[in-house]
């Protein structure tokens, strides 16, 4: 009968907007998941840049660079291009300053590194030299003034002012050099500190070492 028809008719429509609204938020429910694949996407990509883009650049003498996630020293640069260089390498040169390879770069820079076969590796090596003689002087001798201790084309030398006008003999040398010998091979760390003028002098104050303060002030 009619009555019977249009409630079929109600019923099938009604199904048909039950199942179009099934549909539209299962199309929405994929546009959601795709639209937060691709957010997730664009930030990892964001990240990485970041990444590439705060990575420490250390340009090579050959103009190649090698690429740090964080600050990187000399003696860390030389083992990355291989564990030989790491052996020789005594010093490295940073945007054209040669520094210790302890010393940390943090932030992009040009490089050079240092062996014995450079003057600069031999004046790296024989400047920490003069630091274990002045050690070795002071142990035999508590109280020493030291003045300068530079490097010469045939190796260093230490200006001291020995306690109660001591004179150093042929054999004084060479107990100083056996010293010398002993300290090199306990292989201790030798520590760049920076620290002010002012702490400086107070330092060399308090040894009552009147050549440093004079080479400070």
């Amino acid at each position: 009968n009619i009555k019977g028809l249009v409630i079929f008719a109600a019923l099938k429509s009604q199904e048909s907007e039950v199942g179009s609204s099934k549909k539209r938020k299962s199309r929405s429910s994929d546009f959601g998941l795709r639209a937060n694949r691709i957010e997730v996407g664009i930030q990892l990509t964001i990240e990485r840049l970041k990444e590439i883009l705060e990575m420490i650049k250390i340009t090579l003498p050959d103009h190649s660079v090698r690429e740090f996630a964080e600050a990187v020293n000399g003696y860390e640069i030389a083992r990355s291009i291989s564990n030989r260089l790491a052996k020789d390498v005594l010093s490295i040169s940073v945007d054209g300053e040669v520094w210790d390879l302890s010393r940390k770069i943090n932030k992009d820079a040009s490089i050079k590194l240092f062996t014995w076969d450079d003057r600069e590796g031999k004046d790296t090596f024989w400047h920490s030299s003069a630091h274990i003689m002045a050690e070795a002087i002071e142990f035999f001798y508590p109280g020493t003034k030291f003045g300068i201790g530079p490097t010469v084309d045939t190796g260093f030398y230490y200006d001291v002012d020995l306690p109660e006008g001591e004179v150093l003999s042929e054999k004084d040398l060479q107990k100083i050099e056996q010293k010398m010998l002993e300290l090199a091979r306990q292989k201790n760390e030798i520590v760049r500190s920076d620290i002010s003028k002012d702490d400086a002098l107070a330092m060399f104050t308090d040894k009552n070492d009147e050549l440093k303060q004079e080479l400070i002030g």
